[in-house]
């Protein structure tokens, strides 16, 4: 497995999402074999240093910030999962949107997705950009390591 593709994982928030999220992209190589790629935890955001320090060195990530911006620009990750709650996702996800070509949110709201929709952010097919899902699963994940 040592010449899979690393793909680099930035998580935004460090609650229980987080330690969610966090177990299922350790959890790919042993779901799906051989896995696609080999998700690496970089980097962790919350507000709180103390806490997200603490969260970092828990779940198994490389570091930790407080500034989501550090996080969605780090030059290692790939991939941005925010786990923040629902009223804190649109201008991260605005940010990552004219960024990369995939990003993962858990949930948006209604007003965010309006949001996004008016500031024409949304292609015709929403799919092919912002990946949507209303629950994570590993297979979801399986597949976005895949793109």
């Amino acid at each position: 497995m040592s010449s899979l593709r690393r793909i680099g994982v930035a998580i935004l928030g460090y609650a229980f999402m987080c330690k969610a999220h966090s177990h299922a992209f350790k959890s790919i190589p042993h779901f799906f074999y051989p896995p696609p790629a080999i998700p690496e935890l970089v980097v962790v955001y919350g507000r709180t240093e103390e806490k997200v320090k603490e969260a970092a060195a828990n779940y198994g990530f490389k570091k930790y910030v407080t500034d989501w911006r550090k996080a969605i620009n780090d030059p290692e990750v790939e991939i941005v999962d925010n786990c923040l709650p629902n009223n804190m996702h649109l201008e991260p996800t605005l940010r990552q949107l004219r960024k990369v070509s995939m990003f993962y949110v858990r949930n948006l709201s209604p007003g965010i997705v309006r949001k996004l929709s008016s500031l024409e952010m949304l292609p015709e097919k929403p799919e092919s950009r912002l990946w949507l899902p209303s629950t994570i699963g590993l297979c979801q994940l399986s597949s976005l390591l895949e793109t």
